[in-house]
């Protein structure tokens, strides 16, 4: 793939701004000015100002990409309904975290909207389609997303 010039510098940019924050991040928590909330709520900004520059998520045998809006499993798209899409996206996000599922209803159907059998029910099905061992149940808690 041929990138034009211009898309380097816009890269380059995009670097720059990830930088400046990641370092302007590191500085408050070194001089611990910020409480644990405030240090995940900022690495999730900068977490998802680099998913705007890179609409690729790639994770084990998966490739998402956003734009598209396609699934690639071993190379093979993959069909996904736009909840499955859209909960699969978030979760290869925040990968290794716990996910509580009143969050994942929140970010994926709406403030107040879906309900715990509907996501359970598009786990299911998400497991179904990318294999189990991406997604795990947390006891009374919720799903995490990542490889065992």
């Amino acid at each position: 793939m041929k990138i034009a010039p211009s898309d380097v510098e816009r890269y380059l940019s995009d670097l720059s701004e990830i930088e400046k924050r990641c370092g302007g991040l590191r500085r408050d928590i070194e001089a611990e000015n910020l409480t644990g909330e405030e240090i995940a709520k900022r690495a999730r900004e900068i977490q998802e100002y680099f998913m705007q520059i890179s609409p690729v998520i790639e994770y084990g045998a998966m490739k998402l990409d956003i734009n598209s809006r396609v699934l690639y499993v071993d190379g093979k798209d993959t069909r996904l309904t736009k909840i499955e899409f859209d909960l699969l996206q978030y979760m290869m996000q925040h990968r290794g975290m716990a996910m509580t599922t009143d969050e994942l209803m929140n970010n994926v159907w709406g403030e107040g909207h879906g309900s715990n059998e509907s996501l359970r029910v598009h786990v299911w099905r998400l497991k179904r389609k990318i294999g189990e061992e991406y997604i795990r149940a947390v006891n009374s808690f919720g799903y995490t997303f990542g490889l065992r």
